[in-house]
């Protein structure tokens, strides 16, 4: 039995000025199967602030809308 978590964005608000807000969720799976799921601190990311790190939800959004 493997347990797994993993921080992931649910959803993703943009704003008038193009800055996005990602509500971010703790998601623990166990053998590959949601067990639970927590809401986390939302992250906020400006216009043309560094995502490399984001989840991927939200560079594909800021390749979108920012370029």
């Amino acid at each position: 039995m493997a347990l797994s978590e993993s921080l992931v964005a649910d959803r993703c608000d943009v704003l008038e000025d193009l800055t996005i807000i990602a509500r971010m969720a703790l998601v623990i799976q166990r053998d590959g199967i949601e067990i639970s799921r927590e809401r986390a601190a939302p992250q906020v990311y400006p216009r043309g602030s560094d995502v490399s790190a984001a989840p991927a939800r939200v560079r594909d959004l800021a390749t979108r809308l920012w370029e």
